[in-house]
């Protein structure tokens, strides 16, 4: 029986074929290069502070809920296609391909570290390095894609979602997540080679002008925003003066203490129970579901 995986290969993996990795006669790699990458505006420190951090991170397991429940509709049917874009370490992932296992699941990224470590985590699942910015992985492939905090890596964010929409077929579905608040930009944000922080009307603004229609769109995190401000104002303070390499320590010591709180889970839970009534007017990140 052909692999699952085989046809969509044929089209965006040419001339390879997948058996726990890409196979070109002998040669077997933990990923695709699709094209050209640009030079990785990341470092391998943080992709591991963030793979140690972000499984179990009170903000971070309900973004990817909310992403799940959220193209659950689309990716429920046997071969349907779902891929995410800026993978990483794959948290994300891992929960989809349980979610659907009949779904063919992809990742995709531009950090090879992060796509040798999805790998060794999730060998069934094929991955693509690629740059969002100069290209997607194939045309009108996938019924959707998941793009959490990654835009904000990415100086041409609005090629990213355009070369984004045309991955998708008709109708396809985009769920994307971006920080919030142009104003609390920090240290933290240094540290994660951000180029910048959104608001609502910036994404819903980008997301159109890239083609989409936007479904849904909300603030993640405003129950604990005040917390999250008065943090963020306090880093800008500061820091004055500080080093990029002092600044990337302090930011790495914020990450480990805030990972695990059960409050903010329990604030997080009641939040997102609320949040289909609700359209909360700031948060800590902004979340937008598109569709092509």
């Amino acid at each position: 029986m052909p692999d699952k995986y085989s046809r969509l290969l044929e089209r965006v993996a040419p001339g390879t074929v997948y058996k726990n990795g890409f196979s070109r006669g002998a040669d077997v790699e933990p990923f695709y290069a699709a094209g050209e990458c640009a030079a990785d505006n990341w470092s391998g420190e943080m992709d591991a502070a963030l793979d140690e951090t972000g499984k179990n991170h009170f903000l971070d397991v309900y973004n990817r809920r909310l992403t799940l429940d959220s193209l659950d509709t689309a990716l429920s049917a046997a071969g349907a296609r779902y891929l995410d874009a800026g993978c990483s370490s794959g948290h994300l992932l891992s929960e989809a391909a349980a979610r659907w296992p009949a779904a063919l699941v992809c990742g995709c990224d531009c950090f090879s570290a992060g796509l040798a470590r999805c790998h060794d985590r999730l060998p069934g699942v094929p991955l693509f390095r690629v740059d969002l910015a100069r290209r997607g992985v194939g045309t009108e492939e996938f019924d959707a894609l998941s793009c959490l905090n990654v835009l904000e890596h990415i100086k041409d964010d609005f090629s990213a979602l355009s070369n984004m929409r045309k991955m998708l077929k008709p109708g396809g579905l985009l769920a994307v997540t971006v920080p919030l608040g142009p104003a609390l930009f920090d240290l933290y944000d240094e540290a994660h080679f951000h180029e910048r922080r959104y608001t609502l009307a910036e994404l819903r603004g980008k997301l159109e002008r890239a083609g989409f229609t936007v479904r849904y769109m909300n603030a993640l995190g405003f129950f604990i925003y005040p917390a999250f401000y008065l943090a963020k104002k306090l880093n800008r303070l500061r820091v004055a003066g500080l080093s990029a390499e002092e600044k990337q320590k302090r930011a790495f010591a914020q990450m480990k203490i805030a990972q695990r709180s059960p409050v903010m889970e329990k604030l997080c839970a009641l939040e997102y129970s609320l949040s289909k009534k609700l359209k909360y007017p700031c948060g800590v990140r902004g979340f937008a579901l598109a569709q092509k």
